[in-house]
């Protein structure tokens, strides 16, 4: 999400590396980065959400939303918090 928009913003994979791996005061942009989605991606079968989460009791969009609104809406479907900090010359996605 560009920060002072407040807008989606859509990257690959490397430009959000390249992005993190730009120093700060080079960059154009400061990005807000919630999530990252991957499904429809190669990593989709090689990543897994933690179990506490694939708990329907807790899942936010089926429990507030009707079904059918929730099957019309475009909804992440596997997403992965992400955040980045630098150590060295390595970025650390976490």
């Amino acid at each position: 999400m560009d920060a002072s928009t407040q807008k989606g913003s859509e990257m690959s994979m490397a430009q959000f590396v390249h992005y993190y791996e730009t120093p700060e005061e080079e960059r154009d942009k400061l990005f807000n980065v919630i999530s990252l989605e991957f499904s429809h991606t190669k990593l989709e079968n090689l990543i897994k959400r933690p179990t506490v989460v694939s708990v329907s009791t807790i899942e936010f969009t089926t429990n507030v939303f009707k079904y059918e609104d929730v099957l019309a809406a475009e909804v992440t479907k596997k997403p992965v918090p992400a955040g980045a900090t630098h150590v060295g010359k390595e970025v650390t996605v976490s």
